[in-house]
């Protein structure tokens, strides 16, 4: 009973916890715009890292969608979507660049690096726990999406690498921001206590 009310008020509070419509659109644009940038030359540590962000977003919407498919919840779907935008904008610099795709988008929790693989078992299995349990899990997602972009960052210094993310990066904070709101529907004290990412 106690976990159906603190759902209803999660789900109530979505509203408050959406992107809103404005800004979802502008981050597309934005990463339409970074697509169209020009090439530049790439290195063996740039395509690495193109590669490697692909599998991370491509890791955080398959989990997200099945964390929505579960409970049910709009903030998943919501995230769900800002990581296939990003997958898109990813393979669309692949193309640019010339990169065969090791990652099929549409084979759910299957990755060329059995790091993502395992990650993605892990945090299924933490999510089907609870909704609140899978809330939890999604901030420890972005919490690693703005690790991995910041640390990509750092090994390219082409301008449409670099802008790319730096969005990734704004938008994992924002997110943690979104999540965190719907957490502390549950409470002061153990919002506080839970908020380790």
């Amino acid at each position: 009973m106690k976990r159906t009310i603190a759902a209803l008020c999660a789900t109530a509070f979505l509203v408050l916890a959406a992107v809103p419509p404005g800004q979802a659109q502008s981050r597309k644009e934005d990463l339409e715009r970074i697509v169209r940038m020009e090439g530049e030359s790439l290195d063996d540590r740039e395509r690495a890292t193109i590669r490697y962000m692909l599998q991370v977003h491509k890791m955080a919407r398959d989990v997200y969608l099945q964390y929505f498919d579960l409970w049910k919840v709009g903030i998943f779907s919501e995230l769900a979507h800002e990581k296939q935008l990003n997958m898109d904008a990813m393979l669309e610099l692949m193309s640019k660049y010339d990169l065969p795709p090791q990652v099929k988008p549409e084979e759910f929790g299957q990755f060329p690096d059995r790091k993502f693989s395992k990650q993605y078992s892990n945090f299924l299995q933490t999510g089907r726990l609870s909704m609140f349990e899978a809330l939890r899990a999604a901030g420890t997602i972005e919490n690693l999406c703005l690790f991995d972009a910041s640390n990509r960052m750092d090994r390219t210094d082409n301008r449409d690498l670099r802008r790319a993310y730096g969005l990734f990066m704004q938008e994992a904070r924002d997110n943690l921001q979104r999540i965190k709101k719907v957490l502390n529907l549950y409470g002061e004290k153990i919002g506080q206590d839970i908020w380790m990412f």
